[in-house]
């Protein structure tokens, strides 16, 4: 059940595992009904993968499945399959799970804990201290120590973090082996120190360890520096750039598929600018459920690059909220008391109005495309 934990493994999972897990969780079976939940809600094969998803967390959790009740409070969270936002219950669900004993639940707090969200503060020190407190006891280390290596990155540098990505990737930590990469051949100021040993780090991550994060960040350091490749091989290391941003974009990769709409979208590395790949790309970002996806959609209709009905415009723009987008809360409520979002009136009013009211008052850019909500 580990697996269905990381949504990027998710991805590498055999159509054999799934068809097998359908059959199991007929049966009522919680783990089976929990790992298709996070196999629909992750991967998004179909256009009902979010329904059938939230169904089968509701009948996991009624079966006593504690990693369901944190699924559901993710959804709840985001207001996924015409769930409610509801803020509030996602906590409570969370800090049920967690008082529970549910290992993955406490991963998910520590981690807001560590990055915060549009609701919650960070806190470092309760972080460290949790982190620590389980590395005592039997857990996931590799788990645990990334965590750690996170917070210290975050926290202190990136050099501290390097001891605790190193033990993660050692106990088993997939995502550990490009966190590993970054520590071994970047200093404290994200600079590159050893190119070979990042290429080397980064193809056996993603060839030896279905790593595919190390396959998008090198395929995405390599396009940045595309301009100092010698001329007689820049056509073959842009297709090749290309060919990996593909791959990785198949298994998932957020960055990745971001990557490829930008790419279409300003005409990156003398690809042909199409405005139609543009929107197929971020339109998949949104579904796979990465903001930026939803940010970049109302940019390019509010922008008029594509044409699209002012309902969708207006979904895309709460949506992008709702994902964790702070920089779209202006403009949501812009578009609010313009009579725009009327019918999400109660959550706004709840929910983004107080957050507007602390920050400060900038608009929201009509930008050509390299507006990054990231940022």
């Amino acid at each position: 059940m580990k697996r269905f934990f990381d949504a990027e493994a998710i991805f590498h999972i055999p159509n054999e595992e799934i068809e097998a897990l359908k059959s199991r969780a007929k049966t009522e079976d919680k783990d089976a009904q929990f790992c298709l939940g996070r196999y629909y809600n992750v991967v998004q094969p179909d256009e009902d993968a979010s329904y059938k998803a939230r169904d089968l967390f509701k009948s996991a959790m009624a079966n006593g499945s504690l990693e369901a009740e944190v699924a559901l409070s993710l959804m709840y969270r985001k207001g996924e399959a015409l769930l409610p936002v509801d803020v509030e219950k996602s906590d409570e669900m969370l800090q049920h799970a967690v008082s529970q004993g549910c290992e993955w639940a406490k991963v998910r707090y520590v981690r807001r804990l560590i990055y915060g969200d549009l609701f919650a503060e960070k806190d470092h020190d309760l972080a460290l201290d949790i982190i620590e407190e389980t590395l005592k006891g039997p857990c996931d280390k590799g788990e645990w120590y990334c965590l750690k290596g996170e917070l210290l990155e975050l926290s202190e540098s990136l050099s501290a973090s390097r001891e605790w990505y190193l033990k993660a990737r050692a106990e088993g930590s997939v995502k550990a082996h490009a966190y590993a990469a970054i520590a071994l051949c970047y200093d404290d100021e994200y600079n590159m120190v050893d190119w070979e040993n990042f290429l080397d780090l980064t193809d056996k991550g993603f060839e030896e360890h279905n790593n595919t994060l190390c396959l998008s960040l090198q395929k995405l350091v390599i396009k940045e520096h595309l301009d100092d490749v010698p001329a007689y091989k820049w056509h073959d290391v842009r297709e090749e750039i290309r060919q990996g941003l593909e791959l990785a974009n198949r298994l998932g990769d957020l960055g990745a598929i971001a990557a490829l709409g930008d790419i279409y979208r300003c005409g990156e590395m003398d690809i042909m600018q199409r405005y139609s790949m543009a929107w197929a790309y971020y339109a998949r970002l949104a579904i796979l459920g990465g903001y930026e996806g939803y940010e970049k959609l109302y940019s390019m209709m509010k922008s008029r690059q594509v044409e699209k009905s002012d309902e969708l415009k207006y979904s895309c723009a709460i949506n992008a909220v709702r994902y964790g987008c702070k920089e779209m809360i202006p403009e949501v409520i812009k578009l609010y008391k313009r009579g725009e979002l009327d019918a999400y009136a109660k959550e706004i009013e709840k929910y983004y109005m107080p957050i507007y009211l602390n920050m400060p008052d900038d608009d929201y850019p009509d930008d050509d495309g390299r507006f990054d909500g990231y940022a």
